[in-house]
């Protein structure tokens, strides 16, 4: 399930498709099935290894599907948080370090 996981994050990769950006609740869909499946699975700790993979946003997708799905507190969450910030500071992709702002500025909002 965790290749399930890998490769999803990449298709969505290879279309354009990125967590705050346009299609992302259709894929995240997708994603959150598999994110539940490996959950139910005891395998929590495995996915919130996905923190620590930079290829493909997958970073990005796990920060994003545990702060949205799990609401972690503690070192967990501030990793979440930490990870959408370093994508909010990077000068790689400016598209979507302008989305992740905004998604920032959503969630101290609310």
């Amino acid at each position: 399930m965790t290749d399930s996981f890998l490769m999803q994050c990449r298709e969505n990769f290879f279309r354009g498709i990125t967590p705050s950006g346009p299609g992302a609740e259709t894929a995240k869909q997708a994603l959150v099935a598999l994110y539940e499946g490996l959950t139910t699975a005891n395998q929590m700790e495995a996915f919130i290894g996905f923190l620590q993979e930079g290829h493909y946003y997958i970073n990005l997708w796990a920060a994003h599907l545990l702060v949205e799905h799990y609401r972690p507190d503690g070192p967990t969450r501030q990793l979440c948080m930490d990870t959408i910030g370093s994508h909010v500071m990077s000068t790689i992709n400016p598209k979507v370090a302008q989305e992740e702002l905004e998604w920032l500025s959503g969630q101290a909002q609310s």
